[in-house]
């Protein structure tokens, strides 16, 4: 059984900025703006150096996220005189583990004029792990159109500006097969809303709401560019703005808007539901409907809803989709506007009509819709990890000798209208030369249409050399036919073996706090975290780093770094404080003055024999932690460093079932958690699941392995900062 578990915080948003200074880029404002090439298409585009070390803000002064590109450079494109309504694609390439001096992520922006007034028509970061190209519409941007792109490495710090390429070409002509569409270029038209409020005299300024210009940006915690990018975005769409309807656009206004949010654990519900269509002359083997969307999610649920109804007969009960999982889309994360969701409609083409619809359980912060298309389900498209639930390694970065073989285990989805055949699933994982090492197919044969397959496990354990690389692991599906949509058939990961680390991330992409309804009230805000790792061989401690996103708060305040040797003697998979022996640990007080979200390290003393070396076991686990023991409830909230890179709970449920088939002699931990309802950190339990598996602190331990000197992890990754946890939305 897969948990998804929901952390009552909302987020908030830090900057970093660094002082370290490059030659200013040619192209650093607007009007200095770089012409790009349009190339017929992908293969044939002409692609342009650009850097973003050096740069600095410039004008237009509209920025897309609060202040984050202040490291802009500037590009304008003209829309080629031949420009069919599928528009044009604009794509950035880059890649650090190839090129040392890439970026780590971009964003983008779209701007129809140069002026210090202009505004962002459209935006996007790569650092949500949004996509890194997007297409401009031709039916909104006309042939001859000059348009400008603005580009900027996410988190301007100098450790993440860097070095990319961007190329512009044709977009390809659709593959689908419409058969019907709405564009809501006249609004509501005859499609209808309804919706309920948190008090129900409230419930009329519930529904789907119309807007003109296909962007929601009137709530307290909106940022510019909230617009949905679907191909006739020009002419508006339909959507729901929970932000405002519970604060009036005002920060900390809470529960004062025209229908305010319900308490944490309820939704408000908005549904939009569309005509009777007529679907009896379609003659295809299915039928799925297509969106696009744009959306930034708190605690809310959305679905896809349809039913049918033979000529002259009674509707079908609605048949209930969810969309938009959390593992998708994030909580807090920055909005997702790039966005086209397919929806295989089970059955719909065997009846005379059919009609959709949209659900919204809301709570913050909206959900807006554009170019609803029913098209005809492709035959054959299968996807690997499906909803990012595939095995990673269970490290990013290990030294060598430190490796210990792991199982691996991916979900895959048929998506298609035909039942797939011989179908299969590889895993192959090779070395930075190319060499593989290891390729073995799991076999699935049969997959009948609009089915998961999931939960099995690959027969093979994963060995990894003691060879120092970075690996790249990869899950390929593939059966008999070819397949519709081949970008979704394989999903990677990548570790590093080399170094004197033990790492569970690559980073960090937010901070963490535990929010104020796991303590009592008037509870100091303490709690632990940190991760597990299981040394194969006897390893020397030389320090643990760590890191918090709001040091400034923090002056004077202290922690306590522990390492604890634990073993689950009574196999609960619970860190039973009669279970956990200290090995090593320390104090840090905070002064106020260390860079936020930057990478802190501290050295453990020797508890059991002060004076010598902290020794790890071969064979034994342990576990690094960060303790904040508060002791007032105006204390202020430790916002620990954390990474949403990658999600351990496939590797989780791998070994699980590896280890009850006796094929390893362990199981899997990743981050660990302590809360105290008190505040009284003093033997507790610690959870393994810690705020669940796609949060993993930024807790690593440095050892030296007397005859390892391959480089650590590169500083620059680990300054990436992204929306912090807090208990109220904020900018």
């Amino acid at each position: 059984m897969k948990v998804t578990l929901r952390i009552s915080s909302l987020l908030f948003v830090l900057i970093c900025l660094s002082t370290t200074v490059w030659a200013q880029p040619s192209n650093n404002n607007c009007g200095t703006a770089i012409q790009l090439p349009v190339g017929a298409d992908e293969a044939s585009v002409v692609l342009t150096n650009g850097d973003t070390r050096g740069a600095t803000a410039s004008p237009p002064a509209n920025y897309c996220f609060v202040n984050d590109h202040d490291d802009d450079v500037w590009y304008r494109i003209t829309l080629p005189a031949n420009v069919t309504d599928e528009g044009i694609v604009v794509r950035t390439y880059f890649d650090r583990s190839v090129i040392p001096t890439d970026v780590l992520a971009v964003g983008m922006a779209i701007y129809e004029s140069c002026g210090a007034t202009a505004v962002a028509t459209h935006c996007f970061s790569t650092g949500d792990g949004s996509i890194d190209a997007f297409t401009v519409s031709g039916l909104c941007n006309q042939a001859n159109d000059v348009i400008y792109l603005r580009v900027w490495s996410t988190g301007a710090t100098a450790a993440s500006q860097g070095t990319f390429r961007v190329g512009v070409y044709n977009a390809p002509p659709p593959e689908d097969i419409t058969l019907w569409t709405e564009t809501f270029g006249d609004g509501l038209g005859d499609w209808t809303t309804v919706g309920s409020c948190s008090n129900p005299d409230s419930n009329i300024n519930g529904g789907f709401n119309y807007y003109p210009d296909g962007i929601i940006d009137q709530g307290a915690y909106a940022f510019t560019g909230y617009r949905v990018s679907g191909p006739s975005w020009c002419d508006g769409a339909m959507g729901y703005d929970s932000d405002y309807a519970d604060n009036l656009g005002v920060q900390g206004n809470f529960g004062a808007g025209p229908c305010p949010a319900p308490p944490q654990g309820s939704f408000n519900q908005q549904i939009l539901t569309s005509p009777a269509i007529y679907v009896g002359d379609w003659d295809v083997a299915g039928i799925t409907m297509t969106f696009y969307q744009a959306l930034r999610n708190f605690v809310s649920d959305y679905y896809v809803e349809y039913r049918s109804k033979n000529a002259g007969g009674d509707w079908t009960a609605w048949t209930q989709k969810e969309i938009n999982p959390e593992a998708d889309f994030p909580i807090n994360a920055r909005y997702a506007a790039f966005d086209k969701q397919r929806v295989a409609l089970i059955g719909a083409a065997d009846y005379d009509s059919l009609q959709v619809r949209f659900l919204y359980n809301d709570n913050y912060y909206f959900w807006i819709i554009d170019d609803v298309s029913l098209v005809e389900t492709e035959c054959s498209n299968t996807k690997a990890g499906e909803s990012n639930f595939f095995a990673v390694s269970p490290w990013v970065a290990v030294p060598i000798g430190q490796t210990y073989d792991y199982p691996v285990i991916a979900d895959i989805k048929n998506l298609g209208a035909c039942t797939q055949t011989n179908v299969i699933l590889t895993h192959t994982v090779t070395d930075s030369n190319g060499n593989v090492v290891y390729n073995t197919d799991l076999l699935y044969g049969t997959l009948v249409q609009d089915s998961l397959a999931e939960n099995k496990s690959f027969p093979d354990l994963v060995v990894i050399p003691d060879v120092g690389s970075i690996y790249t692991g990869d899950y390929f599906v593939h059966q008999d036919m070819a397949d519709f949509d081949s970008t979704d058939n394989t999903v990677s990961y990548q570790f590093r073996v080399g170094g004197n680390v033990f790492a569970l991330e690559n980073g960090s992409t937010t901070s963490i706090t535990p929010a104020d309804s796991e303590w009592d009230p008037g509870a100091p805000p303490s709690f632990t975290y940190g991760n597990y790792f299981r040394p194969v061989e006897d390893a020397e401690v030389m320090s643990i780093s760590w890191g918090v996103s709001n040091t400034a708060a923090m002056a004077n305040q202290s922690v306590n770094i522990h390492l604890f040797q634990w073993t689950d003697t009574n196999g609960d998979q619970v860190v039973q404080d009669a279970e956990r022996r200290f090995v090593g640990s320390t104090q840090y007080t905070f002064t106020g003055g260390e860079p936020a979200s930057g990478l802190l390290t501290s050295t453990l003393e020797n508890l059991n024999f002060p004076g010598e070396p902290i020794i790890m076991e071969g064979g034994f686990g342990y576990i690094a932690m960060v303790e904040y023991q508060a002791f007032a409830a105006t204390d202020p909230k430790m916002f620990l460093l954390v990474s949403q890179e990658r999600d351990y709970s496939a590797l989780n449920l791998a070994f699980d079932q590896a280890f009850d088939a006796g094929l390893v002699d362990h199981r899997f931990f990743a981050s660990i958690l302590g809360i105290a309802n008190d505040g009284n950190l003093s033997e507790i339990d610690y959870s393994t699941v810690g705020f669940g598996f796609t949060y993993v602190p930024v807790v690593r331990i440095n050892v030296d392995l007397g005859v390892n000197t391959n480089d650590e992890l590169p500083t620059e990754s680990l300054i990436s900062v992204f929306p912090n946890s807090a208990l109220r939305p904020a900018p």
